[in-house]
């Protein structure tokens, strides 16, 4: 995984620098790419885990929350560098009637397809040197377009923007389908929320909980065409921002076998229905997944993504996340005038945001050159973070 590689968590700082339970896990002012899951968290707030200035990071590596998009159906396109088939996407710059994840990056529209790319990543989302956020608008924002499906095969065409709750391992992403960690969200939340724009009508346009389907085939007697079979909620339609929570509820709690809460299961096995418990308690992905078998798009903008309930607190990309910072008693900073110099034991980036969550100066200090000019910032308070340290602390630029 490379530096500032995806889409991911946003940082927001208070005095007291304590976890905020009403926070969503993900808005658009990203440092870093990754949507801020307890485990990611866990393991950033851990410094001697976490170093992101390592592409190989195993918070990076291991714990998932990357944004992608994906397609499936039957028109797919070229699989010409080894990414696995079900994921290959149109060539990219090509114009045509078929499936595609395009995403609005610093300002210009590129494949959000990992396939499309040589290293089946997509697009950098941030500034690999500073940290700098290429979502600009304050948002993600994503055309979804699919072909025709072929409704007599019930094979719908599909584009999704999702994100993994780890990445995958045990085998060629070309030729073999890799091993996902299961998550029991339930101890998390009781559901999710979206804050987004979007422009759909009259489509299936649904928040889905991703499971293991190979699990879900052997639960269904091995009938593979069953294995898809997930809970999903429909996304509402609205013009202007929508905030949304999607609330799932226990076994005892549902409706009837195909629904629990906001979500639903369309139940079309010929087997026993898998009930909700197997997708909120052994949850692999989420997704915000597109399906018709009519040619079609959809612009959608992700403003914020969090457990239920927290999306309100949003007001997109610049109130992100606040969560707590374990401070080196090695690591300290402080100011003369407008100078900040610190004292630190390695090379380190060091990082200035505004009270609004903006990075407003990022620079790489060392033991030797420790000194940082802010003459160009208004007077006021901000926090100074050396992400690699696993420190963030406060500032009072006079």
């Amino acid at each position: 995984m490379n530096k500032f590689q995806k889409v991911g968590i946003a940082i927001a700082f208070a005095s007291s620098m304590v976890f905020a339970q009403g926070s969503p896990w993900w808005t658009a002012n990203a440092p870093y790419g990754q949507v801020a899951f307890p485990w990611v968290v866990t393991c950033q707030d851990d410094p001697t885990k976490f170093d992101p200035e390592i592409s190989d990071n195993e918070c990076y590596k291991t714990l998932g929350g990357w944004w992608f998009g994906y397609i499936a159906g039957p028109v797919k396109g070229p699989n010409t560098n080894g990414c696995r088939v079900d994921m290959a996407g149109v060539t990219p710059g090509t114009s045509v009637a078929t499936n595609y994840v395009k995403a609005k990056i610093n300002g210009n529209w590129v494949s959000f397809m990992g396939p499309d790319y040589q290293n089946c990543e997509g697009p950098d989302v941030t500034n690999r040197a500073n940290g700098d956020s290429y979502l600009i608008d304050g948002y993600l924002e994503v055309k979804l377009a699919v072909g025709a499906g072929d409704a007599v095969k019930y094979q719908p065409s599909i584009a999704a923007l999702a994100t993994n709750l780890s990445t995958p391992s045990g085998g060629n992403m070309g030729t073999v389908i890799p091993t996902f960690v299961p998550r029991d969200m339930t101890q998390y939340t009781d559901g999710l929320c979206l804050k987004y724009e979007s422009d759909h009508e009259a489509v299936d346009f649904w928040l889905v909980l991703g499971w293991d389907e190979t699990d879900a085939e052997e639960a269904l007697g091995g009938k593979s065409k069953f294995k898809y079979d997930t809970w999903y909620a429909k996304i509402p339609e609205g013009s202007g921002v929508q905030t949304v929570d999607f609330a799932w509820t226990n076994k005892a709690g549902c409706t009837d076998a195909k629904n629990c809460g906001n979500f639903k299961q369309a139940q079309w096995s010929e087997a026993a229905a898998l009930d909700i418990e197997q997708a909120t308690k052994k949850m692999m992905s989420v997704k915000i997944n597109y399906q018709d078998y009519a040619p079609g798009e959809i612009n959608f903008k992700l403003y914020a993504f969090g457990p239920r309930g927290t999306c309100g607190n949003s007001m997109g990309g610049n109130n992100p996340v606040i969560f707590s910072r374990n401070i080196p008693n090695s690591v300290s900073f402080a100011m003369s005038g407008k100078v900040l110099t610190a004292s630190i034991a390695k090379p380190a980036v060091v990082q200035v945001y505004n009270l609004q969550g903006a990075m407003v100066k990022s620079q790489a200090l060392t033991p030797n050159s420790n000194t940082m000019n802010l003459s160009n910032l208004p007077t006021g308070i901000y926090m100074v973070r050396a992400p690699s340290l696993g420190y963030t602390g406060r500032i009072v630029v006079k």
